[in-house]
């Protein structure tokens, strides 16, 4: 199963940290954005070549310390077609690095046009990715459809459980019978993926969740123990590196953490060299989380 391959990629690097992509333009590096504007000109062509050039130099430096990467899709798709090609190429080189490829996509519909998204983010003739992030708004009927699909091609999915943005408990923290939204939404995966388990225990529904709680992160894995979580860390609204294991099962399984921020961290670095800053995140998150888990 797809999340049994990337809990071995976690376990063969002792790094549960993954390497986001899919920045703004503002945060790509000014001289690959010369050099794509020197050989192609002024335009979206020339902003998709630098973000896409940014992102695989990252991968190429990365590739032995992290197991997965998470594309953010919105900075890709506001480059136009241009930018879809982008985002396709840089899955694909992830996959020739052996990498786990998570599309952040966060897509929500129902039925029919729930299994195009699939298609579109996880099939062959599209991104080709090993999971998909998406809104369960809507329902099992958003999510079955994109299951079935995932069964066919070994994907993976993760549901949108719980946000880290200011606004997100005038939904998520709403009270509903017994539970909180989020807490609806994360049992929604549990529910659909309970006879679905791979080698390690772990479903092929995922969640994903930041929260800056820690007895919250602790009540989700209690209430959730065969789902794998994508968890949102070190950032506003979201728990510390050190309660990050509170995520993890006793084996060092479970989870997987997002650092959203690393790839911005040569902004703050002062040096030409933007490779090392972001190598430098991911490293300090890494020996933190591992501070409290191990990896069997």
């Amino acid at each position: 199963m797809s999340f049994d391959r990337l809990q071995k990629l976690i376990r063969t690097r002792k790094n549960p940290v993954a390497l986001t992509l899919g920045v703004p333009m503002e945060a790509v590096p000014p001289q690959l954005i010369d050099s794509s504007v020197d050989k192609l000109g002024h335009g979206t062509e020339a902003s998709a070549d630098a973000l896409l050039r940014f992102s695989t130099e990252l991968m190429d430096a990365l590739s032995s310390l992290i197991p997965a990467v998470i594309l953010r899709v919105p900075s890709w798709e506001a480059l136009g077609w241009q930018g879809r090609k982008a985002l396709d190429q840089a899955a694909f080189h992830a996959r020739e690095l052996g990498l786990f490829v998570i599309a952040d996509a966060r897509r929500g519909d129902a039925n029919a046009a729930a299994a195009a998204y699939g298609r579109t983010w996880l099939g062959k003739d599209g991104v080709n990715a090993d999971c998909l992030t998406v809104n369960a708004y809507q329902g099992s009927d958003a999510i079955e459809p994109l299951l079935e699909l995932c069964r066919t091609e070994d994907k993976c999915l993760l549901t949108v459980a719980r946000t880290s943005n200011p606004s997100a408990g005038e939904i998520q923290d709403l009270v509903s019978g017994d539970r909180v939204v989020g807490q609806a939404l994360g049992d929604l995966a549990g529910r659909l993926g309970r006879d679905d388990l791979g080698e390690m225990g772990y479903s092929r529904i995922g969640a994903m969740i930041a929260t800056p709680w820690p007895s919250d992160l602790r009540a989700m894995r209690k209430r959730l123990e065969r789902t794998f979580f994508l968890l949102n860390a070190g950032g506003d609204g979201e728990c510390t590196l050190e309660d990050a294991w509170y995520a993890f099962d006793k084996y060092g399984r479970g989870a997987l953490v997002a650092m959203d921020s690393a790839p911005f961290a040569w902004l703050t670095s002062g040096a030409a060299d933007y490779i090392s800053p972001v190598r430098s995140v991911i490293e300090d998150a890494r020996d933190t989380v591992k501070q409290f888990i191990t990896f069997l």
